[in-house]
């Protein structure tokens, strides 16, 4: 009995030793953003508008991990995201017996940039590029169109978290 409990604690200290090893660590660290990135813009061309999926889930995003302040397409003198473009595409990637699309690639491509107050670009124009595959059945047109929707708005909310992250990164280094 004894035996057994010592194998457990040295299996338990084991397990400690790999998981600090492997760079595991336990919640807790909060990022934040400087001061000055308290009150951002989003700037989005004439492609996309504030009614855009993209837009307001990087909004939410924003405001749920960082509480900051968000102007869309503002005009204050504010650090600011900018939203270049974003595409969409559906290429077929195969086929069935009769040679009719059975399966597409949704393809999603957001281009943007961090600027800072005084109008400067942190970086160059950062890009995310994301795709999932979709089947497709003609006989569930409707129901296809509806699951499409949903993973487009999926796309663009991993987008919006990849978009915060990159900001965090950013805008951490000295």
């Amino acid at each position: 009995m004894k035996q057994l409990r010592r194998y457990r604690w040295l299996l338990f200290i084991g397990a400690l030793l790999f998981l600090s090893a492997c760079g595991f660590r336990l919640r807790g660290e909060a990022v934040t953003l400087p001061a000055e990135w308290h009150h951002i813009a989003i700037s989005f061309g004439d492609k996309l508008s504030s009614h855009n999926g993209l837009v307001g889930a990087l909004e939410r995003r924003l405001q749920e991990t960082y509480g900051v302040h968000i102007e869309l397409n503002g005009v204050a003198k504010v650090p600011r995201i900018e939203l270049i473009a974003e595409k969409f595409d559906t290429p077929v990637s195969a086929l069935d017996t009769y040679g009719r699309a059975s399966e597409y690639l949704l393809e999603y491509s957001v281009r943007f940039r961090f600027v800072d107050a005084d109008g400067k670009p942190l970086k160059e124009p950062g890009r995310i590029y994301l795709r999932r595959e979709q089947s497709y059945n003609s006989a569930h047109i409707l129901a296809k169109q509806r699951e499409s929707d949903e993973l487009k708005q999926g796309l663009r909310e991993i987008a919006a978290d990849r978009i915060v992250e990159r900001l965090a990164s950013i805008v951490r280094q000295p």
